[in-house]
């Protein structure tokens, strides 16, 4: 086998182990730093010998410096710049989760966002609150394997509601993924008395407006693919 088959596929196994999606589908992962999320693909293209092509989602993210990366055995993986240099690093830890630190020593960390937008859905068996297959429906972004209930897919006027979120989240100025990112909500925490939402059609998305702390900001509750935040908490 090729260097690049068993490093690739090495890739595909370790990340790809927490769903069932296959090599080909490029899941999307959050590369967490500095208190910004920026999302990614792990490419296929070799740009220096053992590094691999990183491929952004995101424009203008405090970490788009990245520009390659490349695994070392199958609980270790390294983050490479422009000039080969090595940036960033995380081990896979026994809850299966990706926590390292970057150059100058801050904490870093990969949160997995779920399958790139266009990929073919892995086929599942159906386990769902709906009739919809997954793949065919929006699923919670922590279980893949389930559609959404309709309360967490549908926005109403004036509802006042508890929102938890289900994943680290970006807290943006505006309601929009290109504004400015203030910080990142904390793991675990509940959103009491949301009363201003915003629901953009042609994106099929639902911005809240919440509180952290003394700041406020917009998270992204759902979009055409996963619910981030459901209702109600505890």
């Amino acid at each position: 086998m090729i260097p690049f088959r068993r490093t690739f596929l090495a890739l595909a196994t370790t990340l790809l182990a927490c769903t069932t999606a296959q090599a080909d589908q490029k899941p999307i992962w959050g590369l967490q730093a500095y208190g910004d999320i920026c999302r990614v693909k792990f490419g296929q293209k070799e740009i220096k010998p053992g590094v691999w092509r990183l491929i952004k989602v995101d424009k203008g993210c405090d970490i788009a410096n990245f520009k390659g990366y490349a695994m070392q055995g199958d609980s270790h993986i390294r983050f490479y710049g422009k000039q080969n240099s090595l940036i960033a690093s995380a081990d896979k830890g026994a809850d299966g989760q990706w926590r390292g630190v970057i150059g100058d020593g801050d904490p870093f960390e990969m949160v997995y966002f779920g399958p790139a937008k266009g990929n073919k859905p892995a086929k599942t068996t159906t386990n769902t609150q709906t009739s919809a297959a997954v793949g065919k429906c929006v699923t919670y972004i922590n279980a893949k394997k389930r559609c959404a209930s309709p309360e967490d897919t549908t926005y109403k006027a004036f509802e006042t509601i508890a929102l938890q979120p289900l994943a680290p989240l970006n807290l943006y100025f505006m309601p929009d993924a290109a504004s400015r990112v203030q910080s990142v909500t904390p793991r675990n925490i509940c959103f009491q008395e949301v009363r201003h939402c915003t629901e953009r059609y042609f994106d099929k998305e639902i911005w809240c407006q919440v509180r952290v702390g003394n700041e406020s900001g917009w998270i992204l509750r759902k979009d055409a693919n996963h619910v981030y935040a459901s209702k109600g908490c505890g």
